[in-house]
């Protein structure tokens, strides 16, 4: 995954006065996005052109923890591994119960398999 350095840059910033800001995406955004210069003042339209998307902040957040470079506090991965089920669960597999698809590999390396059941 490219990580853009100056996004990287303000995650870890940020981490640095406040571990737990990346612990909670919501949070992160709305930090990064003020250090970005959104302004109440403007329409929400014209804001969104002028601050990063929040997929760029989250998928750099995940690729500083992933690299070892931030650390969430005790029971966050947990907590959002019980919200991906959840939502898992609500929306189902897709393919009615007849595929399921696992991921195999780790790293930039990863073969998606489809297997029936």
């Amino acid at each position: 995954m490219l990580v853009n350095k100056d996004m990287k840059g303000e995650i870890l910033r940020l981490y640095k006065l406040d571990k737990t800001v990346v612990e909670d995406d919501k949070r992160l955004i709305a930090n990064i996005w003020h250090s970005y210069g959104w302004d109440q003042g403007l329409d929400l339209l014209t804001n969104l052109k002028n601050v990063p998307s929040s997929e760029t902040i989250r998928r750099t957040r995940q690729k500083l923890h992933q690299d070892g470079e931030i650390e969430y506090s005790k029971g966050v991965e947990e907590r959002r591994y019980e919200a991906f089920k959840e939502v898992r669960d609500e929306l189902g597999d897709g393919y009615n119960g007849e595929l399921v698809a696992k991921i195999k590999g780790s790293g930039r390396k990863e073969t998606a398999v489809i297997e029936g059941n």
